[in-house]
Parts: structure tokens; C-alpha cells; sequence
């Protein structure tokens, strides 16, 4: 028996052996995103039983909290919901209405294992009734002027008497925007609709006042059958900034104290910061991070804690409870140019020649009246004047400005120094550029028309630099016939926007959610504009919606 026992052993023994040594199985990484390939009832299905399911076939095994997080049942009803597998089955807890037409939509949120997610929100309907509802509203998320993908978007039936208030109550019929910013509500009934998005932070499904949120600029009221396209939802800041959240303090070396936000911190912020101990002699944000923000202190001693007694941002306080330990490093890398302007084809023309570092330079060079212009054949010396905008940022205000020409500039970089008395790589640089002169610069221009009844409007249409905040020049487009034309553009990629901007203060309105007033109409074009020199781009419309 023992010898039997053996022999039986011995192969299972083997057998998991064996499998420890494998090696997993290969193939491509997984980035396809997931779909949905069946659902039951079946789509625009009639006549469903009161006490039926609602089941979702994904195509492969999905995230189960994140993906059924993504899923709304609209109206909205109490549901339970659970997995068996690649299929989703949901159940409403009391049952479903008579004569009632019944949406379900899959948000973008829904993902797969990888982490894949939907490209588009799914959307199906059935109906306990004779009939489904035929009514729809689409539009689109933007956030910055650019698609924002993954936003709420509630959709409020104004129609029926309302329990809560919109925005902070839940709608009754909810989505979520694609990768293009899209949304889309289908087989609505008819009725009045107001229509919000917010870009949901903690993923909990509800609005707080430190999100992003987006007002449209009216109500709709929607008939059987109808399409609805609503204007652009721009998520903007309703209630107060979020705190700067600080994720590291450290000394960098003997006399830099590094502070790391989560989040970009503007030049504009006013940073406020006191270190017992330690004097602050100066402090600028990195040239090419905006979340790091760099502390110049005096002399530091090695593994002495100091404490951070002060830290605002725009007055208002930061918590960071852990000391920052001295370093005893002294700072032994040479500076280095990070960037220079200008360059390329300009506008018009050019007012200052800024050279930004990669570290804080010691101020003491150049002085104001000094000339750090190399003259030459080939290069120009221009008129003005050397300060330090920043204690990394070097700027020469020209005086007057350059006008239209052929430029190249070289400036010795022979005398800068770091703080710790280092110099710079290369000695010199050459800024080689062109202003363009009028008739090569180029032009946009179109129509602004009222999408409802094709009036024409009086709207602000303004220019930005592709992924750029400030406003590069602004026209009102013509109350009569709608035209508008903005000239004097440098060759370069742009993005426009049109503002419906009724109190005329220069900036798209918000609106408020309590008490609610409409959000002023603005809509941005929905490609970004590339102009060559001398180019004049026509027929870059507008249709204003609500």
C-alpha cells in the first residue's frame, strides 16, 4: 500500500512543480477598448414585463465597481446590480412602470481589466409600453476650449414637479461625454429640459462646489420626435478655488528648498512662505515644470529640521505638517538655457527678448545700463534695457520695438552665474527670427448666426494661441449681416471661440446654479485653425444654440 501511495503521489508532486516553472502565457499588451455586444430586452424592444431584468454583455471581463458605476437607468430608478461573468444583470427593486420608456446608458468611465474604457457612451432603450419615446439632445463637454471626456451630464425633465434643486439632486436622465467631448440623450419624452455637466473628481456621481461645472444657456423645450443640439457646456470654476495641495518639500541642495504641488501653480499666484530659521532671499516656479515652485534660502544646515511656519497660496493656507531637512549639498551643476524668445515668424512686431534658466541666477549681473549684445556683420545690436523678471528669467525690453525684417541677435552669456557661482555651458546664444510685415501676416474670418431662426449676432470672436490661455486679438462680429474678421496673425496653429457676450465684459459668463441663471452662449470652433503666411481663412462659422 505504501508503495502504491507513492506512485501516486510522486506524479501530482511533478504535476505543480511544474507549474510554478511556467511561464506566463505572452502576447500583446490589451488596449482595445471594450464594447457591449449584447443587452436584454433587446434595443427599442416593447411591451417589456414589469417584472423583467436589464442584462449588458460586455465583450470581455470588465472593471465590475468602476463599470457598473458608469451605468444609469434612466428615469432614474432604484436598482441592484451583479456579475456573472462578462454580463451585468440589473434589476430594479421595485419593479418597472407601466407605459414607460426606459434608457440605459453605459458611461465612458466603463472599463475593462486593463483599464481600457468605452470611446463613446452606450445608450439603448425598450419600453413597457406600446411606444418609445423619440426625443433626443446632443452636444458636446469642453473644458479650456478643448473635448473633455468622461464629464457627468445631467439632463433635468423641468416639465414634472422636481423633489430637489437641479445640479445638486439627481436628474432624471444622466451620461457622460466621449473622447471628443460628445454627448447624447435619447428617447426622451417630451418636455422642458435643462442640461448640466461636471467633471466628477472623486468619481462619487455628485456635484461639490470644488468641481468643474457647466451651465447651459437656457432651457429646451422638446416635442415627440424632436432633435435637440445644445451649445457648447464649457467646464468653468463656480464656487471657490481648491486649495493647493503640496505633495513634496525638499532641499534640493544647500541654499534651494523645492515645493512640488499636485497641480500647476500659476506665475500669477502669490506664493507665501515663511521657514523658521531660514531666510527666504527669493522664490520662482520651475522654467519647465509648472507644479514645482523653488525656495532660495539662506545657508541651510545638514539634517536640521526646519519648519514651514507660513505657506499660502493666494492667501490661502497650505497644510504641510512635516518639516524640511536641511541638505549639506552645495549645488555643483552648471546652469543651463532652457528656452529663449522670440522665434520663428512673428506678428508685427517684437517688444522684449526674454532667456529663461534652469536654476536662479545671481542678479547682480548684468547690471541695467549693461550691453550683452555681441556686434558683429551678421548680427544686430538692439536698443533698451537687461533686467531679471524673475530670479531665472532674464528679459531685454527693446526700445523701440522691432519692426518687419530678417533678425539675428547673439547675446554673451559669458558673465551670468548661478547662485553658487557657476556658469553657463555655452557662452553665448543666437536668436534668429522674422517679423513679418503686414502684408504677410494673415486673417480669419466667417459668420455668426443665431441657430434657432439664422439672425445674425453681435458676438465677440476671439483668437488664442493652440493650447494657450491668453487671448492673442478679439472682433464683435456685425450686428447685421453676422461677418466678422481678425487680422494681423503670425503663421502658427489657433484656436477660436465665440462668446454671445451680452453684458459686453469680455468674458463668457458662467451662470449660477442656485439661483440658477443661464450660462452666456459660447461655443468653440471645433478644429484648430493652421495658417501659413499670408493666408486669409475663410468660412470659420458659427451656429449659436443654447
Amino acid at each position: 500500500m505504501r508503495s502504491t501511495r507513492l506512485r501516486l503521489v510522486f506524479p501530482l508532486m511533478l504535476l505543480l512543480s511544474c507549474a510554478k516553472v511556467g511561464r506566463p502565457p505572452g502576447g500583446a499588451v490589451d488596449k482595445d477598448a471594450p464594447a457591449i455586444v449584447a443587452t436584454e430586452p433587446r434595443a427599442d424592444a416593447i411591451e417589456v414585463g414589469l417584472d423583467e431584468s436589464i442584462v449588458l454583455e460586455f465583450s470581455e471581463s470588465m472593471d465590475g465597481r468602476r463599470t457598473s458605476a458608469a451605468v444609469f437607468v434612466s428615469p432614474r430608478t432604484q436598482v441592484r446590480m451583479g456579475w456573472r461573468g462578462r454580463r451585468l444583470e440589473i434589476r430594479p427593486t421595485a419593479g418597472l412602470r407601466e407605459e414607460q420608456t426606459y434608457v440605459i446608458t453605459v458611461g465612458t468611465d466603463a472599463r475593462d481589466l486593463r483599464g481600457n474604457k468605452l470611446d463613446q457612451s452606450f445608450t439603448f432603450a425598450f419600453a413597457t409600453g406600446k411606444q418609445l419615446n423619440r426625443g433626443s439632445i446632443t452636444g458636446r463637454v469642453l473644458s479650456a476650449g478643448r473635448a473633455a471626456a468622461s464629464a457627468n451630464v445631467w439632463a433635468y425633465h423641468m416639465s414634472r414637479a422636481l423633489a430637489g434643486q437641479p445640479g445638486v439632486d439627481p436628474p432624471a436622465y444622466e451620461t457622460q461625454s466621449g473622447r471628443d467631448g460628445a454627448y447624447e440623450f435619447r428617447r426622451l419624452a417630451p418636455g422642458v429640459y435643462r442640461i448640466i455637466a461636471f467633471d466628477d473628481k472623486d468619481d462619487d456621481g455628485t456635484y461639490e462646489t470644488e468641481e468643474l461645472l457647466a451651465l447651459s444657456s437656457g432651457d429646451a423645450t422638446l416635442v415627440e420626435g424632436d432633435e435637440i443640439h445644445f451649445g457648447d457646456l464649457n467646464l468653468v470654476r463656480h464656487g471657490e478655488a481648491a486649495v493647493a495641495r503640496l505633495e513634496r518639500v525638499q532641499a534640493l541642495d544647500d541654499r534651494v528648498v523645492m515645493l512640488s504641488f499636485a497641480e500647476p501653480v500659476e506665475e500669477s499666484q502669490e506664493i507665501d512662505v515663511a521657514i523658521e530659521g531660514l531666510s527666504i532671499e527669493g522664490q520662482h516656479r520651475s522654467t519647465s515644470d509648472p507644479t514645482r515652485w523653488y525656495l532660495l534660502t539662506s545657508l541651510q544646515e545638514a539634517g536640521t529640521a526646519y519648519e514651514l511656519s507660513t505657506m499660502k497660496v493666494d492667501g490661502r493656507p497650505v497644510h504641510w505638517p512635516e518639516p524640511v531637512r536641511g541638505s549639506n549639498r552645495a549645488d555643483r551643476r552648471a546652469p543651463a538655457l532652457e528656452s529663449s524668445f522670440p522665434v520663428g515668424e512673428l506678428a508685427a512686431s517684437v517688444e522684449a527678448v526674454r532667456l529663461s534658466f534652469s536654476e536662479a541666477m545671481d542678479s547682480a549681473y548684468p547690471n541695467p545700463g549693461e550691453d550683452l549684445w555681441v556686434r558683429s556683420d551678421s548680427t544686430a545690436s538692439p536698443q533698451g534695457m537687461w533686467k531679471w523678471e524673475t530670479p531665472a528669467r532674464l528679459v531685454f525690453a527693446l526700445s523701440p520695438p522691432l519692426g518687419p525684417g530678417d533678425y539675428q541677435l547673439q547675446a554673451s552669456l559669458a558673465g551670468l552665474r548661478d547662485r553658487a557661482g557657476l556658469a553657463l555651458a555655452d557662452s553665448s546664444v543666437t536668436l534668429a527670427f522674422e517679423v513679418l510685415s503686414k502684408a504677410d501676416l494673415s486673417s480669419i474670418s466667417g459668420t455668426v448666426i443665431n441657430d434657432a431662426d439664422s439672425s445674425s449676432v453681435a458676438a465677440r470672436v476671439e483668437v488664442r494661441e493652440a493650447g494657450q490661455p491668453g487671448v492673442i486679438n478679439f472682433v464683435t462680429s456685425d450686428g447685421v449681416d453676422g461677418h466678422y474678421m481678425i487680422e494681423g496673425l503670425a503663421p502658427g496653429q489657433y484656436e477660436v471661440h465665440c462668446i454671445d457676450d451680452v453684458d459686453d465684459d469680455g468674458i463668457a459668463d458662467r451662470g449660477s446654479l442656485k439661483p440658477y441663471e443661464p450660462a452666456e452662449r459660447h461655443q468653440s470652433y471645433e478644429h484648430t485653425i493652421s495658417l501659413s503666411r499670408a493666408e486669409q481663412m475663410v468660412n470659420i462659422d458659427f451656429r449659436l444654440k443654447l
